[in-house]
C-alpha cells in the first residue's frame, strides 16, 4: 500500500497523515510507533527527511522532494499530498493443502502451511504416498522490503474438528514476522479405529506491524488430512 501526506502537509505525526507517521508506517527510517508521543532516531528533526538522507531515499519517486542544499533546499510544501510508496511488496495466494495415510496398526497424516522469516511461504504433506519434505511456494511471501516489519494474522474460518485430529498455530492476532509461524492440521488414528478425515480454512492477513489497519494482501489457506486403519 502506498500512504497520503496531507495537503497542507503537517510534520506532526498526530494530525491525520503527517509527514513523521506516513513515512514510519510505510517502513522508512527509525524509532517508535509515531502516535504514542515516544518517537525517538533521526524522525524527530525535520532536517531528517532531505532526500538522500536517513529516512527519504535518493530514487526517481522521492525527486520533489530537496536535498537539503543550497541549490536544493527542503521545504514543508514539498510534501504537501506526496504519496509516499511502500518500499515493502508481499505476495500470497489461496493454497489447498492435501494429506492422507492409510495403514493397518495406526496412520497419522499432516497437512501444514507456514511463512518463515527468511520471506518464503512453504507447505508439507506428510502422508503415505508423496513427497513429504517441506516445499517453497515460488514468488510468495516476501517480493521486497525488509520482512522483520511485517505481520500476519491467521482468522479461522471453518473447522471440521475430530476426536482424532488437532489443529495448531496462532489465530485471532497479528504476529511479527522475527520469526516462523506454521499451521498444522493433523489426524491420528490407532488400530480398528477406521477412518477420520478433517478440514480447516483460515485467512492470513500480512499487515505493517506498525499500521495493521492496512492489509497488504490476504489469502485463504485450506488444509485437509484423511487417515484410515484396517
Amino acid at each position: 500500500m502506498a500512504t497520503t501526506i496531507l495537503n497542507p502537509a503537517r510534520f506532526n505525526p498526530n494530525v491525520g497523515n503527517g509527514i513523521r507517521g506516513s513515512f514510519f508506517f510505510e517502513g522508512y527510517g527509525l524509532g517508535a510507533a509515531p502516535n504514542n508521543g515516544n518517537v525517538n532516531g533521526a524522525n524527530t528533526s525535520f532536517k531528517a527527511y532531505v532526500q538522500g538522507g536517513s529516512i527519504v531515499p535518493a530514487t526517481a519517486a522521492f525527486n520533489i522532494i530537496g536535498a537539503g542544499t543550497v541549490g536544493d533546499p527542503l521545504r514543508m510544501s514539498q510534501f504537501n499530498g506526496f504519496v509516499v510508496p511502500s518500499p515493502i511488496t508481499v505476495n500470497v495466494t489461496n493454497q489447498f493443502i492435501s494429506a492422507e495415510f492409510a495403514g493397518y496398526e495406526s496412520a497419522s497424516a499432516q497437512a501444514r502451511y507456514g511463512l518463515s522469516n527468511l520471506g518464503n511461504a512453504f507447505f508439507q504433506e506428510v502422508g503415505d504416498n508423496f513427497d513429504t519434505e517441506r516445499q517453497n511456494i515460488a514468488g510468495e511471501w516476501l517480493v521486497s522490503g525488509n520482512g522483520a516489519l511485517i505481520s500476519v494474522k491467521a482468522t479461522l474460518l471453518s473447522h471440521s474438528d475430530t476426536l482424532n485430529s488437532s489443529l495448531g498455530g496462532v489465530f485471532g492476532s497479528f504476529q511479527p514476522m522475527t520469526g516462523e509461524r506454521e499451521w498444522i492440521l493433523e489426524s491420528s488414528l490407532a488400530q480398528f479405529q477406521q477412518q477420520d478425515s478433517s478440514v480447516a480454512t483460515f485467512r492470513i492477513d500480512l499487515a505493517l506491524t506498525s499500521n495493521t489497519n492496512t492489509i497488504l494482501d490476504t489469502a485463504e489457506i485450506t488444509l485437509e488430512v484423511q487417515t484410515q486403519t484396517a
